[in-house]
């Protein structure tokens, strides 16, 4: 959407457009059939969606002759690299992680998801990461830096504002005269949702009260695991899995955070709901992690912590509800740094330059 507010015309062709619907009256979407039926294997279920999409944009680019294409890598997705060689397009390849590794307990033939993915890697324009320590692995499979660019993770800053109010919502939820901590995202395991618990744990240990842990999201299966969890440890009172909401009430929800928690990610990763929570002027509390550590500074814009380390998130949830005016600060650093560095607006500079570079 922000592409078609900066003026540009813009076709999506995907497997799965989303649920929303938002903005789709402003966009023209292909949506392509995806393969569900588990018997195909993970593999081929992928390499039979980029096929369809590889169909689609061809028959897209013929019809409509676009100037550039832009691509999300997924696995064994070679559909973009391989119109904008046929037809000669500017194209752009954003990687947010090496699929091979992140998937890897879900993949059954490794040696190949590798060797595509760096076959796709190799052959694409120009790729653009979210972190320093990709930017490196991306340059390291290319042979070159040469056509690497990181592109910071950015934010609708208009959708995720300080502005809103949320108060009648806190009370809805239960959480009024409580400190918030805050998540939202998926239940994965690599998202350190189980150092919550012992979050919780180490915090009443050391005699804070009326703090809850509040997470927004997860699939049915993982949700209903976690509650039982909570509640046979007897956290379901400081530790509330509120389940999913509708995307539009999200900015609302993260309103009612007095902090938004980061409590663990990958070393190459620049989490989506870091940038949500900054720019809702709501510190943040990250596992430190070079990705996070560029986009907030420990005692400016939020709080860091080391990585997997219980106690060092304990002390750092601390020192947010030890001091309010702190804690207050912060968030307008947040959303100052967030407008300033991470908004829409800036990431379609970005691409914009790269785009026009190949045309030239």
């Amino acid at each position: 959407m922000a592409l078609i507010e900066a003026g540009h015309e813009v076709r999506l062709i995907c497997a799965n457009a989303g649920g929303d619907g938002r903005g789709r009256d402003r966009v023209e979407t292909i949506e392509v059939s995806r393969p569900t039926s588990k018997k195909l294997g993970f593999d081929l279920r992928h390499a039979l969606v980029d096929r369809n999409i590889r169909k689609a944009l061809d028959d897209t680019v013929r019809s409509w002759r676009p100037d550039a294409i832009y691509e999300r890598y997924t696995l064994y997705g070679r559909a973009g690299g391989r119109a904008a060689q046929r037809f000669d397009l500017a194209h752009i390849l954003e990687l947010n992680a090496l699929l091979s590794n992140e998937l890897a307990n879900r993949i059954r033939m490794r040696p190949l998801a590798s060797a595509a993915e760096r076959r796709i890697i190799r052959r694409a324009r120009h790729v653009v990461v979210v972190s320093d320590p990709l930017r490196a692995e991306v340059a390291d499979l290319r042979g070159h830096g040469n056509d690497v660019s990181m592109t910071p993770t950015a934010v609708n800053t208009d959708r995720f504002n300080p502005e809103l109010d949320a108060a009648d919502l806190k009370r809805e939820l239960g959480l009024e005269g409580k400190f918030v901590i805050g998540y939202v995202g998926a239940l994965t395991g690599w998202h350190g949702i189980k150092l919550l618990y012992g979050l919780v744990e180490e915090l009443t240990r050391r005699g804070a009260s009326d703090f809850v842990v509040f997470l927004m999201g997860g699939d049915p299966e993982r949700l209903a695991k976690h509650r039982a969890r909570a509640k046979e440890q007897g956290l379901e009172d400081r530790l509330i899995f509120h389940g999913s909401v509708p995307h539009d009430e999200i900015p609302r929800y993260i309103r009612v955070m007095d902090v938004g928690m980061v409590p663990d990610t990958t070393p190459w990763s620049a989490p989506v709901k870091l940038f949500e929570y900054l720019a809702s002027g709501v510190p943040a509390v990250a596992a430190r992690y070079p990705a996070v550590e560029a986009a907030m500074a420990d005692g400016q814009e939020g709080l860091l912590f080391e990585p997997k380390s219980i106690e060092a998130m304990a002390s750092a949830i601390e020192k947010a509800m030890s001091d309010p005016a702190h804690l207050t600060q912060m968030g307008r650093n947040a959303r100052e740094r967030t407008e300033k560095d991470y908004s829409w607006p800036n990431a379609v500079a970005q691409i914009k330059q790269i785009f026009e570079s190949q045309l030239a």
